[in-house]
Order: structure tokens, then sequence, then C-alpha cells
């Protein structure tokens, strides 16, 4: 499995060093996903809205996890939970 070092700065790598770490992670990761044992970290959703509010979050650094955009009319009734 590739380790974690081999992932960071993943842009900078040559092709087929990313294209190994996508055939790692699809082989190693992408099947937990699928069960639900492993699940994004969602810290908070905005609808899009208010977009600039949840770039300023983003920017500040002050987060664990992921920052979602949610379409305006389906922001009430999404279903993802927030942290």
């Amino acid at each position: 499995m590739v380790s974690l070092p081999a992932v960071a700065g993943f842009r900078f790598r040559k092709l087929e060093e990313r294209a190994k770490v996508v055939e790692e992670v699809q082989k190693h990761v992408w099947p937990l996903i699928e069960v639900g044992k492993v699940k994004p970290v969602v810290h908070h959703r905005f609808p899009f809205a208010k977009a600039a509010e949840a770039h300023r979050l983003m920017e500040s650094g002050k987060h664990f996890g992921k920052i979602l955009l949610i379409p305006n009319d389906r922001f009430e009734n999404s279903r993802i939970e927030q942290s």
C-alpha cells in the first residue's frame, strides 16, 4: 500500500506515481467507504447563498473536516450530518 508521505504533494508527483496512488486507494480504501467503515468528517454545511461565509471559514483554518455547499433548494432537506 502507498504510505501517507507518498500522497503528500500529490499534484506535484509524476503521472505514474499519481496513478499508483489512485490504484491503491481504489483497492484498499474505496471498499471501506462503500461499506460505511470510512466516512468523511463534515465540519459544517452551508447553502450556496452563503458560499462567501463558507469560504471565510475555510480560509480561517478553524475547521476540521469538510465544508459542504448544498444547493439552496435542497439545503433544508439535506440529510448530511454536521458536527
